[in-house]
């Protein structure tokens, strides 16, 4: 379904979404953005805050968003965002007792972080009575990075360990690390998000302390305040805080849009794996470059995700028993790349799995021709009615609209979605057909147990 804003927030079962099928909102609402109550203002300094009110309870959800994250990362040293996210949580030198996290959950409130290739968060929920020495803190932080260099060296011991626990020893995680390396192949989107073993241990002190000078700063960054507190309030608080941190230049991004590999099929097999899986790839431009194409293949794949509903659930689930369950999405979380992508894993009764490829995609082709212009107002009609209920979701809803400004979408696009979404037609998916899916070639790529006859290739 739509994956570009609303990743976490789209997690809302379909059947709630008919269930509520007259709380759809009218075309009206829709043209005049009302599901998106955000307002947004950029400093002198570069600084840009978008506020997102929510007056239903007494807290506020501040995320403070760098456009820096493990595509950025010098070469030969994979995993440096991501170390930088975690010294930002230590003390720094003369403050031995000071301990972010526990601050933060002594107000009652949680905090966390994340990195991504092209964008490094971090976020708190807090009481808006902590407002404001919240971001206070967060204004330090934004300034300087000074932990003490043994608990920096530390740190290096934990990310190992981490990539240990949810990288190595999780056999579709880090499937899904050879799957990018071999899609993307020289590209940034190519490298571990966490790093390489020897990638870690290679990490220093100073190699974070150059990231943090390079990228951390107030023109590359993105503020975004949600929940109980006003315009004015929030305005004053940045202000504050923010207002006074110096810009400074910080390099360009020079990614391109990565290139397509010749190879086009990649079987990885790994002894831990019983249920085989099977990717179907349809690369796509990134989502900023054409809007309509973008908002088509959210419908696109509205037409054709795992539900008994759809045509292709009624090919390969029901009827031909190609598979027993699969997943379907459009992909345009990466700044520099966008794309169609379905999951499969084969039922019990299919050995051989070139073949059960091949019939996906003819039945995937079969699927797509199938689809209406009925059918494409109906998927639309739905589609917008989750942006309404994102409303409702608020922790969510601000996280969405933070990462994708932080990726370089406009505020006024993301209002105006629901309104593109609504507009797409018949004609647009035949477009995108004809463009990416049809008689296009895509990445195909295998997750099989060790033994299975692909695998001696």
């Amino acid at each position: 379904m739509l994956s570009r804003i609303f990743s976490a927030v789209l997690l809302i079962a379909v059947t709630a979404i008919i269930a509520t099928y007259l709380l759809l909102p009218s075309k009206e609402n829709i043209q005049n953005n009302v599901w998106l109550n955000a307002r947004e203002i950029t400093l002198p300094n570069g600084l840009q805050m978008v506020h997102v009110p929510n007056h239903r309870a007494p807290w506020v959800h501040i995320s403070v968003w760098y456009k820096a994250g493990g595509a950025q990362d010098p070469a030969g040293k994979n995993g440096l965002a991501h170390y930088m996210e975690h010294l930002m949580f230590r003390p720094p030198v003369g403050q031995p007792d000071y301990n972010f996290s526990n601050i933060v959950n002594g107000w009652g409130g949680d905090n966390n972080a994340f990195t991504s290739y092209d964008i490094t968060a971090y976020f708190a929920k807090i009481p808006t009575l902590k407002a404001n020495e919240y971001m206070r803190m967060e204004a330090v932080r934004m300034t300087k990075l000074e932990p003490y260099k043994d608990q920096a060296a530390t740190e290096l011991q934990v990310i190992a360990q981490e990539r240990a626990q949810t990288i190595d020893s999780e056999p579709r995680r880090f499937f899904g690390e050879k799957r990018n390396a071999f899609i993307y192949g020289e590209h940034a989107y190519g490298r571990s998000l966490i790093g390489a073993p020897d990638s870690i241990a290679g990490l220093t002190y100073d190699d974070a302390q150059q990231f943090h000078t390079a990228f951390y700063a107030p023109n590359n960054a993105v503020l975004v305040i949600a929940g109980d507190i006003t315009w004015a309030k929030a305005v004053s608080l940045t202000k504050n805080h923010f207002g006074r941190l110096k810009a400074h230049s910080t390099p360009e991004d020079n990614l391109a849009t990565p290139k397509d590999n010749d190879q086009k099929k990649f079987v990885y097999c790994d002894a831990r794996i019983q249920q085989p899986e099977i990717h179907i790839i349809y690369p796509m431009p990134p989502d900023h470059e054409n809007k309509v194409e973008s908002a088509s293949a959210s419908v696109l794949m509205s037409a054709l995700e795992a539900d008994p509903s759809t045509d292709l659930y009624k090919m390969i689930v029901e009827n031909e028993k190609l598979v027993s369950s699969y997943s379907a999405q459009y992909d345009a979380n990466l700044k520099h790349s966008a794309a169609l992508t379905l999951s499969f894993w084969p039922s019990e009764t299919q050995k051989n799995y070139n073949q059960t490829l091949r019939d996906i995609e003819k039945s995937l082709g079969q699927a797509i021709s199938k689809i209406d212009q009925k059918k494409v107002d109906e998927l639309a009609r739905q589609n917008a009615l989750l942006y309404q209920l994102a409303a409702d979701t608020p922790i969510s809803l601000a996280m969405s609209v933070g990462y994708e400004v932080a990726k370089g979408r406009a505020l006024i696009d993301i209002k105006n979605e629901p309104a593109l979404i609504s507009s797409i037609t018949l004609d647009d998916i035949k477009t995108l057909n004809e463009a990416y899916i049809k008689d296009v070639e895509p990445y195909s790529t295998m997750l099989l147990p060790m033994g299975d006859t692909l695998c001696a290739r």
